[in-house]
């Protein structure tokens, strides 16, 4: 998941008159600037995801299960599957997995991104799978005989749209800044 905020023509020349000038001071300056504005949308997206309500379409009922008895020999049982009450931690890891991503060389952005690589094994769609409407499907604990649907809600975009105009404002000001500096010397 991956947003883009245009209007990168004005930082890139700004990180560009930086180096023109030889002033790594005020590049980092201007870095900090641009990470300082985006701060406030990555914490409020990280308090959205954490406070999300996740929903489930559960089975509540029995299912078929293979057990082994004392003796070795296999059979197949019925089994009450009851919800899990209890968290497991998944939209904590998913807020810990966003960031905020700068780049002022080239095509210079500003991206708001959930980094799949900071999730475990199996766990990567998950920022993208609690934002969608139709929810996710998975087996209870591993049992593949017995799947569960669940649905979480809107979480990346809100904060996005509401701080956006600030976001902008707050950017503009910190290149403005910057550039001032280089042309006073």
């Amino acid at each position: 998941m991956r947003v883009k905020v245009e209007g990168g023509e004005k930082f890139r020349r700004a990180a560009q008159l930086c180096r023109e000038a030889d002033r790594t001071d005020l590049r980092r300056e201007l870095m900090r600037g641009m990470r300082a504005a985006g701060q406030e949308i990555l914490d409020d997206q990280r308090a959205e995801v954490r406070g999300l309500r996740v929903s489930g379409r559960r089975f509540y009922g029995y299912g078929v299960k293979r057990v082994t008895g004392d003796d070795g020999t296999v059979r197949q049982v019925q089994v009450r599957y009851r919800p899990n009450k209890r968290s497991t931690g998944l939209r904590d890891r998913v807020a810990r997995s966003l960031a905020l991503e700068l780049k002022s060389t080239g095509k210079a952005r500003v991206r708001f991104i959930a980094k799949p690589e900071k999730l475990p094994a199996g766990q990567q769609n998950m920022p993208r799978n609690l934002d969608k409407p139709k929810g996710w499907r998975h087996p209870v604990f591993g049992d593949t005989e017995m799947w569960v649907t669940q649905v979480g809600g809107s979480w990346f975009w809100p904060p996005i749209q509401k701080g956006i105009r600030t976001f902008r404002q707050r950017i503009d000001e910190a290149i403005t800044a910057v550039v001032n500096k280089i042309e006073r010397g």
